[in-house]
């Protein structure tokens, strides 16, 4: 994961800005994680063509704003469509997993895992994809509940 910064106007100091990375060479297919310090999100992508996004978390004490402008985004997701409590932050490369699945472009998806559990899922063919922190369909995720099994693997549904 790497760190950088980028200049908030609404805030006097910078946010370091969280990014990560994984390609699927056999399907051509890439997922981007960044948590701009206020939210945090997931995009897939095929080469330079956009796929698919979801939100992930909040931050604790982000402002929740309507976006403006494409550079608002990505924003803090409403509180109406938050399952409570939220996972805490990623804070480095080592806790999430990224795995891919899918034999034709219509049936990619990506699943995102966060400290070992399933968080989210990403699909080629939806553009707004599903998350566990998520109520109902809301403008940035889809809920998303996930059950381990009694062989420690996770069964997911997709609401």
């Amino acid at each position: 994961m790497s760190k950088s910064k980028r200049p908030d106007p609404k805030e006097s100091d910078d946010r370091e800005v969280l990014a990560l990375s994984a390609w699927d060479d056999q399907r051509s297919i890439g997922v981007k994680l960044e948590d701009d310090g206020r939210a945090a999100f997931a995009y897939m992508w095929d080469g330079e063509k956009y796929l698919s996004a979801v939100w992930l978390y909040n931050h604790p004490h982000a402002e929740v704003t309507r976006p403006r402008t494409p550079d608002d985004l990505p924003t803090p997701n409403p509180p109406e469509f938050i399952l409570e409590p939220q996972i805490a932050p990623v804070s480095n490369e080592s806790e999430v997993q990224i795995n891919f699945r899918g034999t034709t472009p219509t049936e990619y998806t990506a699943l995102i895992y966060i400290r070992d559990r399933p968080h989210a899922c990403l699909a080629a063919v939806e553009k707004i994809g599903w998350c566990v922190s998520a109520r109902g369909s809301g403008p940035y995720a889809k809920a998303m509940t996930v059950a381990e099994r009694t062989d420690g693997k996770f069964s997911v549904k997709l609401e």
